[in-house]
């Protein structure tokens, strides 16, 4: 079953979005302490790699607007450790997410063009961290090969 809406619901995960927020010393943006640092955070227990991915979150779901489908979706990670998504996040229009990002943190507004924040996740992200990579994006290139 497919559980996210397009290739943006996957990069532009928010436990992504807290590791770029935390490459760029925005700590305090997503309430987290500033012992925290970017190169510490694949050492972070799940309980508080959720907590970070909530207040992430809730910022952009303000942006988002009412009626919003709060169940939760558990999502697998390459790193072996899941998370508990929003159905609405998973589900929003994928067009649409990145500009909301921005909006609920115009510390990310500097990436103007419309792939570059999306590069920025993919080239420094992911490369760096590559345990914070969603599981079903992994897993979706794979099959792309083995059409090949």
């Amino acid at each position: 079953m497919k559980k996210r809406y397009s290739i943006e619901n996957f990069i532009l995960d928010p436990l992504l979005i807290v590791s770029l927020l935390l490459k760029l010393g925005f700590n305090e943006t997503i309430n987290i302490d500033t012992s925290i640092t970017f190169l510490s955070l694949e050492q972070t227990q799940q309980n508080d790699l959720q907590k970070f991915v909530n207040n992430t979150l809730n910022k952009v779901a303000e942006k988002v607007g009412s009626k919003l489908d709060l169940s939760l979706v558990e999502c697998k990670y390459v790193g072996k450790f899941s998370l508990e998504l929003p159905k609405w996040f998973l589900n929003i229009n994928g067009h649409n997410l990145e500009a909301t990002i921005k909006e609920a943190f115009p510390q990310l507004s500097r990436y103007h063009n419309e792939n570059d924040l999306k590069n920025e996740i993919v080239k420094n992200i992911l490369r760096e961290l590559p345990c914070f990579t969603p599981i079903e994006f992994l897993e979706t290139f794979q099959k792309i090969q083995n059409l090949a």
